[in-house]
C-alpha cells in the first residue's frame, strides 16, 4: 500500500509527539509522586525538631525536678486519658475518624511522647491490620531527645502518616496532574500546527516536482521544480530544474540544427538546380566554365554533407582514428607553408614562431590534425582584414603541445566568442556563404581536438583580432 507522503509527514510528527507528551507525564507522574513525599516528609521532620526546640525552651524554664515531659504536656495526657473511658474496647484507636484504619494527616494526632525511661505517655497506637490491602504508609520520622541542661527527659515521634482520598497529597498531586494533562494537551496541539505546515509544504514540493518530471517527459520542458528550504531537497530541485533547462538548450539546439541544416543544404542545391536549368533550357552554353561552377558547387556540398556526417557520428560513437608517431614541428611548418599563397593573395602575413625542440615526437591522427589547423588557418585568413597578419605559435609542457592562432582585427565581438563552437554559427552569415565557408569548421575542429584529450579555447588577441588556443596531449592514449 502506498501513502502521500504529506500523510506519512503529518503522522510521523504526531506520532512523535504524542509519545514525547506521554513519556513527558509518565517522568511529571513519578517525580511528583516521589518529590511531594520527600517534601511532606521532610516538612514533617523541621515541624517535630521546632516543637522539640519549643520543648526544650519552656522546659528549661522549670525547676529541674518539675522539668519533666509528663509536666510538659499534663493537659494532653489528662485529655486523652478522658477519650479512651469513652471509647469502648474495640475501637480504643485514635486512627478510626473516617472508619479506614488509616493514619490521619495531621501531625499533632500522631505525636507521640515518651519520658526518659522509654515509657509512652501520650499519643497513637499503631493502627490495627486493615481488613482489604491498601497502600503502605509512608517511611516515619525518626523519634528525637529532648534534653534540658544536657540531660535526657524524654523524646518525640510522629507515626508514619497514611494516604486518605480526600487527604492533602492526593488534592495537591490531583491539581498537578490536571494542570501537568492540560500543558501536554496544548504542546501536543500545538507540535500540530508544525506538522501540518511540514506536511503541506512536503507535499508542495511533491507536487512541484511530479509536474515538472511529469513536463520533461512528455518534452515540455518549461516548468520548474519550486525551491525548498531543506538544502537536500533544494538540490534535488535545483538538478531537476538544470536538466530541464539543459533538455530545452538541446531540443532548441536540435530544431535549430535541422532549420540550419535544410538552409544550407538547400543553398548549393538552388545554385546546383539554377546551373543546370540554365544548360538545360540553353540559357547558359554548355562549357568547361559551366562544367567547373558545377564542380564547386557540388564540392561545397559535400564538404558540408562530409562535415555533417563527421559530426553526426561524432555524437553517436566516436571517430575511426588512425593515431601514429609524428613530429609536431614540422607538420605545423607543412600546414603554414601550405597557406602561404592564400595568405599572401589576401594581403596577409603569415609567420610560425616555433618554441619546442624540432627532434620531439607525438602520437597524432596526421590526417585529422591537419584538418584542425587547416580549419583555424582558413578562418584566420577569411576573417582578417587587410592589409593584416596571422601569427601561429608552438609551445610546449610536460604533457601538451600548446598551438596558438592569432589575427589582427576585426576579430569576434564578445557575444559571438561563447558561440563560436556551436554547429552552423557565423558572426557574419553574408560574408560567411560569400567565401565558401559552412559554418562547421570550428565545431569538427573542437571534436577532434577533444577526441585527441586535448582542449581548445578562443579569446580576444592582443593584435586585435581572435585568439584560439589549442592544447593537444603529446599521448592521447595516456592522457
Amino acid at each position: 500500500m502506498k501513502y502521500r507522503l504529506s500523510v506519512l509527514v503529518f503522522f510521523s510528527f504526531a506520532v512523535t509527539s504524542l509519545v514525547s507528551a506521554l513519556a513527558i507525564a509518565a517522568a511529571l507522574s513519578l517525580n511528583l509522586n516521589r518529590g511531594f513525599s520527600d517534601y511532606v516528609l521532610a516538612y514533617e521532620e523541621d515541624q517535630l525538631a521546632a516543637l522539640v526546640k519549643r520543648v526544650e525552651q519552656r522546659a528549661a524554664t522549670l525547676p529541674p525536678d518539675e522539668a519533666t515531659l509528663a509536666n510538659l504536656f499534663a493537659d494532653r495526657i489528662a485529655g486523652q486519658k478522658k477519650r479512651l473511658r469513652r471509647r469502648n474496647a474495640n475501637h480504643n484507636s485514635l486512627w478510626n475518624y473516617d472508619h479506614t484504619h488509616r493514619p490521619p494527616e495531621s501531625i499533632r494526632l500522631r505525636l507521640s511522647a515518651f519520658d526518659e525511661n522509654g515509657k509512652k505517655l501520650f499519643g497513637p497506637s499503631p493502627p490495627p491490620p486493615p481488613s482489604q490491602p491498601q497502600a503502605p504508609l509512608e517511611p516515619g520520622i525518626p523519634a528525637k531527645d529532648v534534653f534540658v541542661n544536657g540531660r535526657k527527659i524524654g523524646s518525640l515521634s510522629v507515626l508514619p502518616r497514611g494516604e486518605t482520598p480526600n487527604g492533602m497529597n492526593v488534592r495537591f498531586l490531583e491539581n498537578q496532574y490536571r494542570t501537568g494533562a492540560l500543558i501536554i494537551l496544548v504542546l501536543l496541539l500545538l507540535s500540530l500546527v508544525p506538522a501540518w505546515f511540514a506536511a503541506r509544504n512536503a507535499d508542495r514540493i511533491v507536487r512541484g516536482v511530479k509536474d515538472a518530471t511529469g513536463d520533461i517527459v512528455s518534452g515540455g520542458y518549461r516548468k520548474r521544480a519550486p525551491d525548498s528550504s531543506v538544502k537536500e531537497v533544494s538540490e534535488i530541485t535545483d538538478n531537476i530544474n538544470l536538466l530541464a533547462e539543459e533538455l530545452q538548450r538541446l531540443a532548441d539546439l536540435r530544431r535549430k540544427w535541422l532549420a540550419e541544416t535544410s538552409h544550407e543544404l538547400r543553398t548549393p542545391l538552388a545554385a546546383m538546380t539554377a546551373e543546370v536549368d540554365a544548360l538545360a533550357d540553353g540559357v547558359r552554353p554548355y562549357s568547361p566554365d559551366a562544367i567547373s561552377s558545377l564542380q564547386e558547387e557540388a564540392g561545397s556540398l559535400g564538404r558540408l554533407v562530409n562535415d555533417l556526417h563527421f559530426l553526426a557520428v561524432a555524437d553517436l560513437s566516436a571517430p575511426s582514428y588512425n593515431f601514429m608517431m609524428l613530429d609536431p614541428v614540422a607538420l605545423c611548418r607543412d600546414m603554414v607553408d601550405r597557406f602561404k599563397l592564400q595568405a599572401d593573395n589576401a594581403e596577409l602575413g603569415l609567420e610560425l614562431d616555433v618554441q619546442i625542440q624540432s627532434s620531439l615526437a607525438v602520437k597524432w591522427d596526421k590526417g585529422r590534425i591537419e584538418q584542425v589547423l587547416s580549419n583555424i588557418l582558413t578562418n584566420s585568413i577569411r576573417y582578417t582584414d587587410a592589409p593584416g597578419k596571422v601569427l601561429v605559435s608552438m609551445q610546449e609542457t610536460s604533457s601538451s603541445i600548446i598551438l596558438t592562432f592569432e589575427d589582427t582585427p576585426p576579430g569576434v565581438g564578445s557575444d559571438d566568442l561563447q558561440h563560436l563552437f556551436e554547429p552552423l554559427f557565423r558572426g557574419d552569415a553574408t560574408r560567411d556563404r560569400a567565401t565558401g565557408g559552412t559554418g562547421l569548421g570550428l565545431s569538427v575542429t573542437q571534436t577532434i581536438v577533444q577526441m585527441h584529450g586535448g582542449t581548445i579555447d578562443a579569446s580576444p588577441s592582443d593584435l586585435g583580432g581572435l585568439r584560439i588556443i589549442v592544447a593537444l596531449p603529446k599521448r592521447p592514449d595516456q592522457a
